[in-house]
């Protein structure tokens, strides 16, 4: 479980970092970045889960 949830982590935080960052105009504050990162460790689990439940 920890190998998951570090991955997620390290997913979500790129993904805020590379992309949501980039994509917003003004600089993210702490807690937009945490909400972005929220919203993007679920999307990406659901992400992970979708495929898995077919197999």
């Amino acid at each position: 479980m920890s190998t998951l949830s570090s991955s997620l982590f390290a997913l979500s935080s790129s993904t805020v970092t590379d992309f949501y960052a980039r994509i917003k105009k003004t600089p993210l504050t702490d807690q937009e970045g945490l909400r972005a990162g929220r919203w993007a460790t679920v999307a990406l689990g659901l992400a992970f889960i979708s495929p898995a439940t077919i197999f």
